[in-house]
């Protein structure tokens, strides 16, 4: 206010916050002084309350302002300032990487008494008009207060589905912030009820997620998910949701879920439990739980088996430019030779000039050679090549840079999708009714990445009639 302004025309309110804000700098006792009395003058005075409020928060006074805080919220909880101070405490509550300030008010935050807490963040986020804002603090809700979890947590489960239908892509914010953010945290929530249908749902967004997200290159990745930080280990995140899922289903199938490393021995479970089709054809019936939980669990296995593969393959067939991609340069080749005894060969002079070479004397191991050259310089002894092209048994096999991919794990990898396909395609349990609508509408929208395009190959095999949607 200017010198000169004349102070007669304030209010008596006004005239104390007047004297508060002239003293603060000067002497922050004497300013306290003015708003104590004003605060006994006029003690419904939203104005005068927010001052002192305004006063300790300046002063870094945590409690006292935490307790003005506490009584703004509950005698003024419609003023718009006050719910405009609400917003920034949620936004340094949700600050990964928080500032002074920020700082402050999460210290602020928890000052409060938990019931107070819980209707700030609540109220928080009904009266927030953007839509992902609210989304947050509905996570956040989840987080700070795990007791509400399964009321909050299926209410966010809803509007993260009704947000995401006007995103054309599964890598959209709302998707991730449900497979990576939620999920995790909810399906481990004591006395959780969801209709299975939803959870089969959700289980098939999931892999749609963490598929597209592995099989996307970085530079496309960026932007697409609100510059949120990479995933670590996406794999991993995606076998724990399965194993999750699985546990509020019921399924055995998923107790080897907690690693990636238990492929194999989750492959041979679910091996051994459809031997002879029984498994299948239990008293659920056509369709049922027993159905679904072989095809999400065995299709977990192969797309993880088939990605294995494929990066061991060729490690850079997601990045731009590269020649595993569906850009320019020559596509990557594999030629598998299996089941073929390498000493009958020789015997054959047709056979013989290709000069196949021999790994292993294990008749059963495939022998896979791929299109993608050895680096440049000597060949490894340990190394055979064709042509300049590498060759890979269960043998180990090493080049300069790490160039090469491990051949044991190659062929491993090889086996296990072709087993796992070998299931999804032999039974007719998994080939049909609900059965056929859940695996086509997974492979359909999980497999239309460019960079797999031997899915879709694959698939036009199993399920002709959906090939047009490819």
């Amino acid at each position: 206010m200017a010198p000169d302004e004349d102070l007669s025309q304030l209010t008596d309110e006004e005239y104390l916050i007047h004297r508060a804000k002239e003293q603060q700098l000067v002497d922050p006792c004497a300013a306290k002084c003015w708003m104590i009395t004003a605060q006994a003058l006029f003690p419904k005075n939203f104005g005068i309350q927010f001052e002192v409020y305004q006063i300790e928060k300046a002063a870094k006074n945590v409690k006292e302002a935490a307790k003005c805080l506490g009584v703004l919220l509950r005698e003024f909880s419609l003023e718009p300032v006050l719910w405009r101070e609400v917003d920034s405490i949620m936004t340094a509550l949700r600050h990964t990487t928080p500032d002074p300030a920020s700082s402050f008010l999460t210290c602020l935050f928890n000052m409060l008494p938990k019931d107070v807490q819980l209707g700030m963040v609540v109220s928080a986020a009904e009266r927030s008009q953007d839509t992902m804002t609210r989304c947050r603090l509905m996570l956040l809700l989840t987080t700070t207060f795990p007791e509400t979890t399964a009321h909050h947590g299926l209410q966010l489960v809803e509007s993260l589905l009704a947000a995401e239908k006007h995103c054309t892509s599964p890598l959209n914010p709302y998707r991730r912030m449900l497979v990576c953010d939620l999920l995790p945290r909810l399906l481990q929530t004591q006395g959780l009820e969801v209709r299975p249908k939803t959870l089969h749902n959700l289980l098939s967004r999931a892999i749609e997620f963490y598929i597209t997200y592995v099989t996307t290159s970085p530079k496309l990745l960026q932007g697409t998910l609100e510059n949120e930080s990479k995933m670590e280990d996406p794999w991993q995140q995606l076998f724990t949701v399965v194993q999750l899922i699985g546990w509020n289903l019921g399924w055995d199938l998923v107790k080897g879920f907690q690693s990636t490393s238990n492929r194999e021995v989750i492959l041979q479970r679910i091996q051994n439990l459809i031997e002879g089709g029984a498994r299948l054809g239990g008293p659920k019936g056509e369709g049922g739980e027993d159905v679904r939980e072989v095809l999400y669990t065995t299709l977990t296995i192969f797309l993880h088996a088939l990605m294995d593969y494929t990066k061991r393959l060729y490690p850079d067939f997601n990045s731009e430019g590269s020649s595993g991609g569906s850009g320019t340069g020559a596509p990557v080749m594999t030629l598998v030779e299996a089941f073929v005894y390498p000493d009958t060969e020789a015997d054959d002079p047709v056979m013989a000039k290709r000069s196949r070479p021999s790994l292993d004397d294990d008749p059963t191991i495939p022998i896979i050679t791929g299109s993608r050259p050895a680096p440049p310089g000597p060949t490894p002894t340990t190394t055979p090549t064709v042509g300049g092209a590498v060759v890979g048994g269960l043998g180990g096999v090493g080049g300069p840079g790490g160039g090469i991919a491990a051949a044991g794990g190659l062929s491993q990898a090889l086996t296990t999708a072709i087993k796992c396909w070998d299931i999804l395609k032999s039974y007719d349990q998994l080939r049909t009714g609900n059965a056929r609508e859940l695996n086509a509408h997974i492979f359909v929208r999980v497999a239309c990445p460019p960079r797999i395009n031997m899915i879709a190959e694959l698939l036009t095999q199993l399920w002709p009639s959906r090939t047009e949607e490819l």
